[in-house]
């Protein structure tokens, strides 16, 4: 993992928006929009690879293309990281909650990606199993919720002013006329992000599903 990037917030572009939205008690926000799956519902069942995992891969991948999610606040200052990695939720048996994380290696591609992470998966002993060592920071909080299809959501979280893991969520695919949506949702700090680079990154995230 390389080492973050320290920043100086004085010529950081969004230094004025940023201590503006740290005024406030809580300036984490949410935004939940629909995605179109279709083309990731098809691929996945043709080569026998886990949706759950294929949206993660997808994801992060678009995620780390804008450049905003890279910033992180910490305490002595900003930072700003290369890689991001996903730390999601998973399930055994539809009832055994576990959380695991693992890195996007250089090149890796969405199937070695998501066979590597069921095997990981399969092996898992421990309610917490992150051994990605990498910074807190780094990480994107992935969880889904399959049976219900969601329109809004509060995720747990604790009141840091300076919290800057993204939470990514979405709920159950929803199939009409041929096609298969669920809604999405992306939970970040306004410090950090408005609502053009939330935005930003689902357009991508959709036109990178339409690619498949």
């Amino acid at each position: 993992m390389n080492k973050p990037k320290k920043i100086n917030e004085n010529k950081w572009k969004r230094k004025e928006v940023s201590d503006y939205f740290a005024r406030l008690d809580e300036p984490c926000f949410t935004i939940v929009s629909p995605l179109n799956v279709t083309k990731l519902a098809t691929y996945t069942e043709i080569n026998g690879i886990s949706f759950y995992y294929a949206l993660i891969y997808l994801s992060i991948k678009t995620m780390e293309s804008v450049e905003e999610f890279h910033y992180k606040l910490r305490e002595d200052g900003l930072y700003y990281y290369d890689e991001l990695v996903p730390l999601f939720t998973d399930y055994e048996d539809d009832n055994d909650l576990f959380i695991t994380g693992t890195e996007l290696k250089k090149d890796e591609s969405m199937i070695d990606f998501c066979k590597s992470v069921k095997k990981m998966a399969d092996s898992h002993k421990d309610f917490y199993t992150n051994k990605t060592g990498c910074d807190k920071d780094q990480l994107v909080f992935v969880s889904c919720l399959p049976l219900i299809a969601i329109t809004s959501i509060d995720e747990a979280h604790g009141f840091d002013k300076n919290d800057s893991i993204p939470h990514i969520f979405w709920g159950k695919i929803i199939s009409t006329n041929g096609q298969k949506t669920l809604n999405y949702e992306v939970q970040a700090n306004h410090r950090l992000v408005d609502g053009y680079q939330i935005s930003k990154f689902l357009n991508e995230l959709q036109i990178n599903i339409d690619k498949l």
